[in-house]
């Protein structure tokens, strides 16, 4: 769905009008939603990557109008996603399954809190599976985890032992030749498509390693 995002959004850039733009951006907001839905808030680790691009080299339309597109790609991001999160929560809670990993059978707070926030600031929380029962809820691994699985936070985390035997080692290569790359396309035009990649893959790229390196609750190596 990522992937699927990432293709309508270079659609999006091409030499299109900007109805079309439009159109695609929209298109890459509905698979955004979706992919929300998929695996809750990290999908939206690649919306820096993805609204950069198309604010540097989106067809000759102004700023302005570009960013409107953008929040055009917003709000189908969140219909595409929020219908069941309503859903669910419009639902009486006694006629289906509780939502597990939650501390109130919400799934808005699954999404914003186990597998959202909690995973960044490290705040204790529940783990999967955890619902009403001996214990109760909120029991389950928290802050701390990232010690068992994926090494201390910081800037060399992602060279460690955990993460670095996975795909850490394309990382100094995907950035030596990004940064590379970028100087020497510094004088094509506004919209050459290279540069749009570069920004669209390389923003993907930083945004994701920045997180996963500095994050301080629940993390595995297979995220890389």
């Amino acid at each position: 769905l990522l992937v699927l995002a990432a293709y309508f959004m270079v659609r999006a850039v091409g030499p299109v009008s900007a109805r079309a733009s439009a159109g695609w951006v929209a298109l890459a907001g509905c698979a955004l939603g979706f992919a929300f839905l998929t695996k809750m808030l990290q999908a939206f680790l690649i919306v820096p990557g993805l609204a950069l691009m198309f604010l540097v080299a989106a067809p000759a339309v102004s700023v302005w109008k570009r960013l409107g597109t953008l929040l055009i790609g917003a709000a189908t991001m969140i219909a595409s996603s929020g219908w069941y999160i309503a859903l669910v929560a419009l639902w009486p809670a006694d006629s289906r399954p509780y939502i597990a990993g939650s501390t109130d059978n919400s799934l808005l707070q699954l999404a914003f809190g186990y597998n959202g926030l909690q995973r960044i600031l490290g705040q204790e929380g529940p783990g999967p599976g955890h619902g009403p029962g001996p214990g109760g809820p909120g029991h389950g691994p928290g802050g701390g985890a990232n010690l068992m699985f994926g090494g201390d936070p910081g800037i060399g985390r992602m060279f460690g032992l955990s993460m670095g035997t996975e795909a850490s080692w394309l990382l100094p290569a995907a950035l030596i030749g990004l940064l590379a790359a970028l100087w020497l396309t510094r004088r094509t035009a506004r919209t050459a498509g290279l540069r749009a990649g570069l920004l669209m893959w390389g923003g993907w790229m930083l945004v994701t390693a920045v997180v996963f390196s500095f994050m301080d609750g629940i993390i595995h190596p297979y995220y890389t």
